[in-house]
This record gives structure tokens, sequence and C-alpha cells, in this order.
């Protein structure tokens, strides 16, 4: 089946009718020649750095009619209508290259057919007032037998302009000011191109061996050159000092040459930025290169939607650290890993990441065992379960229950890694509405012992948007994830029918700032045996969730999250419920499995429903201590998550209310509400 290629660009060619410059043989001009009404086409598609590059599929007029071999091979059949039509060459992660099918030929032979990487950005111009002209921004990428450059500019100001590009390009040592080998290529509005070498009197005059095209698209404007190696006299390995200017003549102004926020005047040489065989561009005194280097801007673009960093060098104990920031993204029916580290990325190191999703909170490097373990490396990713230990893995005799592979790719001064999970690899999570917590960290076999690359703070491994989220051995300084299907709707007046009769109300996402909060509405009765407790909610409560609550029999009233010993604590969440009794401080029960607690026998009933869920619990007397049919009784309400934060990200005043009135500072138990004596 043949594909359609879709073109975008519209091609003005100003010296060449090709955009690469390929030599053409045995094209037949003779008026002896005979007609061939078929003919093969043919060549090799190669870039500079890899060889020759398979799997490049080469479009004739739109269509697909080959695919080049593991030697770069392609050939495809052409008639005489298809002369002067356009050939492109397509392969993910290189340009797209363009040429113009020449006349009729016996056996055309393309030749090389230059395979390259995709622009490279090495600077921008910025003029020294308000006035903005062309703000060019400079692009390199190095072809088989030429340096190309490219300018681009967002505004169609350039052409038939008073307007210049100059270009100079420093060969060798770039120590001293220009001479021989260093050259300037002026391009004006008037597709004239000017080539000076510093080493001779005059400009170049033979212009025949740069190819310069302009193309205006949807009012942007882009500029190529393409100077072959042969010219400059240098390797296609070879570094090169780069500045460009914007010479806007009809205002007499220059704009200046800026690159990673520094301005570089063109008579700096010293300090031209570098661009390295890959066209990657540096900073640096001299020549050499160092390949993780990477310009503060392109960085800051690379990072820019990944709220996640691990593993950072200057704040690791192994220089090995490689830098990495990571997103996580929550979708319907599974989980994307996106990763981009600032290193070198070896066979041996991997990135583990914890995925916990349970009530249960460990410290010192605990898991739950229904945790899942994923280990990432540039092949595969792995997931294991049933591990109670978060070194669990790095024992032999630990086997994964899930292998695929992932996605890595190397840009020479970082990598990536992308993987997507099928939700149905995580048996921890129950449904696509059910969050959870997550850690990253990086290993590496040091010394053939499998080491994680620990921080120098044990307070900075993890950071979420560049603040340090703790101490990652203890599962409070997971991330959270939130589902984006958390969330129910219900029409206004269903809900006010489901609360008429309900009183008391907490966790109200208008109230606060925390999205998790579930909007509870509940109903508290006392009976001759005890207590019940009926809760109506509008969210998703999920398993890690609990409600804390504080039965208060005593007259007095403690203040800054005082209670007295003769209060009760509660704790519940969808499974279970536990009581504590004989302490003074509400943070001594924050934890659905905090030590001391008595579990009732009563378990609480949970059912969720399509827009509410409903949740309940009986407690009898015996159980509850201090709490009796007789007794004065006020309660507090607050909803928490796993590790016993409170959800609240706005004023406490409005966290529990009482016939939808706000009930005050719940660290203060005069603020409880007051529950009449059971009659």
């Amino acid at each position: 089946m043949k594909h359609k290629l879709q073109s975008v660009l519209v091609v003005t060619s100003l010296l060449s009718l090709t955009l690469l410059t390929i030599p053409m043989q045995k094209i037949f001009t003779s008026a002896h020649s005979t007609y061939i009404p078929e003919f093969t086409v043919y060549g090799y598609t190669q870039n500079v750095i890899d060889g020759f590059v398979d799997d490049v599929d080469v479009y004739l007029d739109g269509e697909v009619v080959a695919s080049s071999d593991s030697n770069g091979l392609f050939k495809f059949k052409a008639t005489n209508s298809d002369s002067f039509k356009e050939v492109s060459f397509v392969k993910d992660g290189y340009e797209i290259t363009n040429i113009v099918l020449p006349s009729l030929c016996d056996n055309c032979d393309l030749d090389t057919v230059s395979i390259d990487y995709p622009y490279c950005f090495f600077g921008k111009t910025k003029y020294k007032s308000s006035l903005i002209y062309n703000n060019w921004s400079g692009y390199s990428t190095r072809g088989v037998n030429s340096i190309n450059f490219k300018f681009s500019s967002p505004y169609n100001n350039f052409v038939d302009s008073a307007s210049q590009i100059n270009l100079f390009v420093d060969t060798g040592d770039v120590t001293s000011n220009f001479s021989k080998g260093d050259y300037e290529f002026k391009i004006d509005g008037k597709s004239n191109l000017f080539v000076y070498d510093f080493g001779k009197e005059e400009a170049e005059t033979d212009l025949d061996i740069f190819d310069l095209r302009l193309e205006v698209v949807d009012g942007k404007t882009d500029v190529y050159l393409s100077v072959p190696y042969s010219y400059l006299n240098i390797n296609s390995d070879a570094i090169i000092g780069v500045n460009f200017v914007d010479n806007l003549v009809s205002k007499n102004i220059i704009a200046d040459f800026v690159f990673d926020g520094e301005i570089i005047t063109s008579s700096d040489t010293a300090n031209y930025v570098r661009i390295n065989k890959y066209s990657t561009p540096f900073c640096a005194p001299n020549n050499s290169y160092d390949p993780l280097w990477i310009s503060k801007q392109l960085k800051a673009e690379l990072i820019e939607d990944k709220p996640i960093a691990f593993a950072i060098k200057d704040k690791s104990t192994n220089s090995n650290a490689d830098n990495i920031y990571a997103k996580v993204i929550y979708k319907e029916d599974s989980i994307v890993f996106n990763m981009i580290g600032f290193g070198y990325f070896e066979s041996d190191e991997y990135i583990k990441c914890v995925i916990h999703s349970s009530p249960n909170v460990f410290y010192g490097w605990g898991l739950d065992r229904s945790d899942i373990i994923i280990l990432f490396d540039k092949e595969n990713v792995r997931l294991y379960n049933n591990c109670s230990d978060y070194f669990a893995t790095e024992n032999t005799a630990t086997s994964p229950y899930h292998t695929e592979k992932l996605t890595y790719h190397d840009y020479i001064n970082y990598f990536t890694i992308d993987v997507e999970l099928d939700l149905s690899l995580f048996t921890n999570i129950l449904n696509n509405k059910q969050g959870f917590r997550y850690a990253f960290a990086e290993f590496g076999d040091v010394n053939n012992n499998k080491t994680i690359y620990a921080p120098t703070n044990v307070l900075e491994y993890m950071f979420v948007n560049n603040t340090a989220s703790g101490d990652i051995a203890g599962m409070n300084s997971y991330i959270a994830m939130k589902s984006d299907l958390d969330v129910i709707t219900i029409d206004k007046e269903d809900k006010k029918a489901l609360t008429k009769d309900l009183k008391i109300s907490f966790g109200d996402p208008n109230d606060t700032f925390i999205e998790e909060n579930d909007d509870m509405y509940l109903d508290f009765k006392r009976t001759n045996n005890g207590i019940d407790i009926n809760i109506i909610g509008f969210g998703t409560f999920q398993i890690y969730e609990t409600i804390k609550a504080v039965l208060h029999t005593n007259s007095n009233n403690g203040t800054g999250w005082a209670i007295q010993k003769e209060d009760t604590s509660i704790m519940f969440n969808r499974e279970k419920c536990v009581i504590k009794t004989n302490i003074n401080d509400f943070w001594q029960l924050n934890l659905i499995n905090s030590p001391g607690t008595k579990e009732s026998t009563n378990k609480p009933i949970f059912i969720q429903y399509d827009n509410y869920f409903t949740l309940s619990v009986s407690l009898n007397y015996e159980e509850l201590k201090n709490v009796s049919p007789s007794s004065t009784l006020s309660v507090l309400f607050l909803e928490m998550d796993f590790i016993g934060n409170v959800y609240n990200g706005g004023t406490y005043l409005n966290e529990m209310r009482h016939n939808g009135n706000p009930c005050g500072d719940p660290a203060m138990q005069a603020s409880y509400i007051p529950i009449d004596i059971c009659k």
C-alpha cells in the first residue's frame, strides 16, 4: 500500500533546484537518445555520524516508493513523467531531505543522499533597543559533505529589505583575531551572498559551491546556507566557533548575538559558541568539548513539563548520578513515565520507582507487600510485587512478574526514557479513580554491588518543583498522584435531597485548596448501646484515605490540638476502625496503624455509587471506654491521608461545618460540635 506524505512547506530556491547538492550521473541529453518508458533510480542514504542509514522511507511525489536497506541502498522505478518531481527521504530522528528528480535517466544514480540530524539551536539575536525586526534564531546540522546553517525568524521582514545576516565561522584554535581559515558569510534581503576569507583581501566570487535558500511560510522566514567542508578546509568532525549578527542597515542598528543568556560580540572570537560534530553547541575557553554540557535555555525547555527531580549530581554522594527529571501521567487505562537525564546512563545503571497505594505507612525502607516496584534500564522495564523491603529487587532471588521493552534515546548530552504501562499491571490500584504515592531513585552497579545513588543530605533526594520532598526512606516523602477521574458531579437538587437531614459536614473542597477532599456529610446517632456514624460523601474515598474523629467528654477544653485523657479518638477507613484512649495529643493517633490502638470488632460498611458513596460504622460503649449514654459529648471530624496529613489547604476555620456554618479552628475543642445526650 502506498502512503501519502503531506507537505506544508513552500520552497523558493535561489541558487539550486535541490535542497541538497547531489552529483547527477548518466543523465541523457543527446538528441540521439532513445525514449525510456521506465528507469531505475537508486542511491545510498548516509549520515555523517552514523554512516549508512537503514529504514529511510523514500517518497516520490508524496507516495512511498522505497525504503533503504541495512547498507543504505534504495531503489525505485520512475518514468519520464516523474522528471523534476520532488523526492523526500524520511526517518524519525532525522531531518527530512528533499531533492528534485532529474530529467530522463537510464539507471539514474543519485549517489549519496545526506540524512542529517535535526537542526540544533546555537543562539539568537537581540536588539539593544525595544525595536523588534527579525529576531533571528540560529541552527546548524552536519551533512555528509557540508555544514548546514538555518536562520529562523517569526516575521516576514527580511525578504527584499535592507537587512543582512552576517555569519562568522572560526576554524582551528579560537584564540585570536580572525585570520586565514576564518570566514564571514553575508546574506542580504535581496538574495545576495558574499563570502569573505579573512586570509584574502577580496570577497569570494565563486558561489556555485554554496546552497542558499529562502522559505517564507505563514509569515515566518527561514534562510538556509550550506557550506562544504572542503571550502572550510576542515573534516566533518571538526569543532568550529560561530557567531552571527542581524544588521538592520536601513536603521544603522546591529543586534547582539546571545547564547545561553550571555551576549557574545562578533569581535570576541575567544568566546564564540563552539559547535561539535553533532552540531551540539557549547561554551568553553578552548576547543575541548564537554559532551554533557548543555545550554541553560535548552535544559529549561527540556525539563519544563517534568516537575520531579532526583539523583542530582551536586547533591549526591556518587558522581555518577545522572540529574534525572520526570513526570508521571495517570491515564484512564495506563500510567505513562517520561524521564530525561543529563549524564551517562550506563548499561549497569537503572531507575527504581515504588508505587504505593495501601493505607499503611512505612519508614526506614519498609514496603507494603501490595506495593509495586518498577525498574527502568536502557532496554526494559520490570515490575515486582510482594516485596516488604525497598531493596528486595537488589536480591537476585527476586524475580519480576512482568517485563517489557521501553523507549530509550541517547541525545549525546542527555537521554530520555519513555514507557506506557497498562493499568492492569498495577495490581495494587483497584480502579482508575484510585490515587497513589510514588518515589524515584537511581541505582548503579558500583564495585559489583547494586547501590542507590544516595544524597549527601538525606532530606534532599527527590525534589518537586525545586522543593525537597524529604527522606526517601519514609513514605511521607513520596509524591501524591491523584487520578483525574477522581471526580464526582451530582445535580444540586439530588445532593440536597440526600443531605437534607444531615447537620454535620466536613472536607468541602470549596473550603480548602485540597482537591482530594470528599465533601462529606454525616448523621451522628447515640443509642443505648453505642454510637452510629453514617456518612455520605461526594468524591472518591480512596483506600488509603481516613476519617479521624475525637469524642470529647470532659468539661475542660483543650487548645492547640491538646485533648483530654478522658477523650476517645477513633480513626476509620473503608476497611477497619481503630480506637485509642488515654492520650492528650490529637496527633498520637494519626495513622490507621498507629501503635497502641485497638481495632473495633465492627467493620465499616463502604458502598460506592455512581455519584456518591456511603460509609457507616457502629461502635459500642464498651470499646469506647469513656463514652456512655449519659455523658456530655462533643465531636470533631476531619479527613486525612494515609500518612496523617489533614486535608486542609485553606483556613482551618472552615474544616468542619454545623448546619452549613463554619465551626472554627478544629485545634480548639471549643469548636467541637455538641451532641445531645441519648434519651
